[in-house]
């Protein structure tokens, strides 16, 4: 829902659909040094928080992705968006301008709860052909070399924490047009969770996909005005109360009551 409300409010042409795609890659651990460098500080954060139990179950469960041959990797890419406008943040990311107002920074939280690492890499490509690529670790400090960190951490210029002025990417994936892509590093391992997006989508943004202004792709499962009576039917059993609320959109003799 957090995220693509965001691409809707960072809108280029108002005229046609905002694009969001949500796409899972495998990829290797050992061939990508952007996320293998992880490993080394998980280890420190362990031995900094051995005393907590909490704390463990988080470092212990994430640490399970670094034994693994391929880790997972969610890819959510909008279009027809100005793209990071303020390219990048200490804190985070600029993703709205104008009257829209708001930032995607750590208090954003709902990306960095779907990443067993708490990882995510923002690239991106603004209206006025701006590019910026960043990391950011939204962790717990931990002691490296006599010095206890803060627990945030990033991947981009060590000088400044500001992003590298290019685009990257994961999964071989190039973007061609504004707009940002957001990699959810270790992404949960739920087998369910095509589903659950999609259901998200439909229940959070039925009006918007009614009046043609988003068209979302969540794997092989396209969501948009034309196909929406289909995966209403679909998926109706699971969303009841805005499957009832659909019925009574597109119902052509229904009346208004005051109350």
């Amino acid at each position: 829902k957090e995220i693509c409300q965001n691409s809707l409010d960072a809108v280029l042409d108002s005229k046609k659909r905002v694009l969001i795609e949500f796409k899972l890659y495998n990829i290797s651990l050992k061939e990508d040094r952007r996320i293998s460098g992880l490993e080394e500080i998980f280890n420190l954060a362990k031995n900094y928080w051995q005393d907590n139990e909490k704390t463990m179950r988080f470092l212990e469960k994430a640490e399970k992705n670094f034994k693994k041959e391929k880790i997972r990797v969610l890819r959510i890419s909008d279009y027809n968006t100005t793209g990071l406008t303020g390219s990048v943040k200490s804190t985070g990311v600029s993703d709205k301008t104008g009257s829209s107002g708001g930032s995607y920074g750590i208090g954003k939280s709902a990306p960095f709860a779907c990443s067993d690492l708490r990882t995510l890499f923002y690239n991106t490509l603004d209206k006025d052909d701006l590019q910026a690529f960043q990391g950011v670790a939204n962790l717990v400090s931990f002691e490296k070399e006599d010095i206890v960190t803060q627990g945030t951490g990033y991947y981009g210029n060590s000088k400044d924490n500001t992003a590298i002025r290019n685009m990257d990417s994961f999964g071989g994936y190039t973007r061609k047009e504004s707009g940002t892509d957001i990699y959810i590093i270790g992404f949960l391992d739920d087998e369910e969770w095509k589903r659950k997006v999609v259901e998200a989508i439909l229940e959070n943004f039925l009006i918007s996909i009614l009046n043609d202004n988003i068209e979302i792709k969540v794997e092989d499962v396209l969501i948009n005005k034309e196909n929406l009576s289909f995966l209403m039917e679909k998926y109706k059993e699971d969303i009841e109360l805005t499957y009832e609320y659909y019925q009574v959109l597109i119902e052509k003799d229904s009346q208004p009551f005051e109350i």
